[in-house]
């Protein structure tokens, strides 16, 4: 059962008049966000998010701008211990984000760029030794058919594909 409190309030930092929705979950978990109404009559989140556990301990903290996930965002355990933190830009994530395993220790560190990894990253077991096999350098790769379509698109780690990757026909249906 979902229930939704709303109240009206204002955006302190820019003034936006926005609607408080405090939504609480099967699972006791409370989402508090705020919305407002774009020009279009479209209803979106834009202010401040937070999601906490029945008990009150704080699970993920950020922030909406237009809709999209902005700045900088921290999710705890269930412990309410660090496991990621990092910023979005324009809903995509950007900067540096750390990774933490449910112990504390950290288990990923490392840049985004435009929403991919990017640069030198570098994981750790949960013993603390390194993980060998995703450290290393990052990067976005994109590639077009003669016509401009979308050919590939996926990450390079040390210059070799990892992770998803996704291609098209010359038609530009994904194969």
């Amino acid at each position: 059962m979902i229930t939704v409190f709303v109240s009206l309030c204002a955006f302190v930092a820019q003034d936006i008049p926005g609607t408080r929705v405090r939504e609480t979950r099967a699972d006791g978990a409370v989402l508090e966000f705020l919305v407002r109404e774009t020009a279009s009559g479209e209803t979106i989140r834009h202010g401040e998010f937070t999601l906490t556990d029945g008990d009150g301990t704080p699970r993920v903290l950020g922030e909406y701008r237009e809709g999209a996930k902005s700045g900088r965002w921290n999710y705890r355990t269930e412990a309410g211990k660090a496991w990621v933190s990092g910023s979005f830009k324009d809903g995509q994530r950007s900067g540096k984000w750390n990774l933490r395993h449910p112990e504390g220790s950290l288990r990923a560190k490392g840049t985004y760029k435009r929403g991919g990894m990017s640069g030198s990253w570098q994981f750790e077991h949960a013993d603390g030794s390194t993980d060998d096999l995703h450290s290393g350098e990052y990067r976005a790769f994109a590639a077009r058919h003669l016509g401009g379509e979308p050919s590939a698109s996926g990450q390079l780690l040390d210059d070799s594909r990892h992770g998803r990757w996704v291609f098209h026909w010359a038609n530009g249906r994904e194969q």
